[in-house]
């Protein structure tokens, strides 16, 4: 059989959305339960989204962009995302400083 000219689907690029006075902890417990990601909210303090966020592309990117909305803030939201070398398994862990 000649594949040449055969064209494959894409895969869709996931869509993650959230509305300004959202929890940020709610949006990425949801968002890292969906791609399969472990989230560590390592705080006493709970955030709400400062905008809307709108991201067509990896869950990467859309906590990249919620992250963004506390940048300079008291409430100083800092991500890292960890990789299990063995497994592969992703971990999240979130922490948020005050002044």
């Amino acid at each position: 059989v000649d594949m040449t000219n055969v064209v494959l689907p894409k895969e869709a690029t996931p869509r993650w959305a959230a509305e300004k006075g959202q929890s940020a902890y709610k949006i990425l417990s949801q968002w890292s339960r969906n791609a399969g990601v472990d989230l560590i909210w390592n705080s006493q303090f709970l955030v709400d989204l400062q905008n809307d966020v709108a991201v067509n592309g990896s869950y990467e990117e859309a906590v990249q962009e919620i992250l963004s909305q506390y940048r300079g803030r008291s409430a100083g939201v800092h991500g890292s995302l960890f990789v299990d070398s063995v497994s592969g398994k992703k971990t999240l862990v979130i922490e948020t400083n005050r002044s």
